[in-house]
């Protein structure tokens, strides 16, 4: 049945993940490469976190899953979709320990609004506000109608789709992306010595 979810739920909860995400993993490769991307990134098992003042929709798909990076162990995730999304107030970032140095991070913003399509990523945690339209919870993820086509379950896999979707004060962190285009202007990329969570 279709209804419209105000993320009170467990459900509601776990979608937050699935639009920001996938933008903000997408936006480092962006700042990376500069311009449009369309790739397909091997998992390395390292989360990326990242905070976003506001994301709008179309297309959202969702379903929990597990990935095998290329060292260490099998990791639960929820993989999740967005067909379309415009996002405003992205802070992205990586850290590490690394020898003598100690602790390093990198962080990417931008002020400017971000459009993307397509995009898939492996999300692990989250928190933030959501609303999402003409929602559907128990979905069989081998059967989404909306969201990337890249993005389906095996046959019996709980999800949940929804056509459009409102995100806001969105903290998260996930790994991996494969990506169908996005556009974003005006990045900055610093160096933050001394912390492995820049944003």
């Amino acid at each position: 049945m279709v209804a419209e979810a105000e993320g009170r739920t467990r459900w509601g909860v776990f979608a937050l993940v699935a639009a920001p995400c996938a933008v903000a993993v997408a936006v480092m490769a962006a700042a990376v490469l500069n311009g449009v991307l369309a790739a397909s990134v091997a998992l390395a098992g390292v989360p990326l976190q990242l905070k976003v003042d506001s994301l709008d929709g179309n297309g959202l798909s969702l379903y929990a899953t597990s990935i095998q990076p290329l060292v260490g162990n099998t990791l639960p995730v929820a993989a999740a979709g967005i067909s379309e999304a415009k996002i405003s107030g992205l802070c992205l970032g990586i850290g590490a320990d690394v020898p003598i140095l100690g602790p390093i991070g990198i962080k990417a913003t931008s002020n400017s609004d971000i459009t993307a399509s397509n995009l898939v990523l492996n999300a692990e945690s989250l928190g933030g506000d959501l609303k999402a339209g003409n929602a559907v919870v128990g979905q069989d993820a081998s059967a989404f109608t909306v969201g990337p086509a890249a993005n389906r379950g095996a046959p019996g896999t709980l999800g949940l789709q929804a056509e459009t979707v409102t995100l806001s004060n969105v903290t998260n962190k996930s790994y991996g992306l494969i990506a169908g285009t996005l556009s974003i202007n005006g990045v900055s990329i610093n160096v933050v010595p001394g912390s492995t969570s820049p944003c």
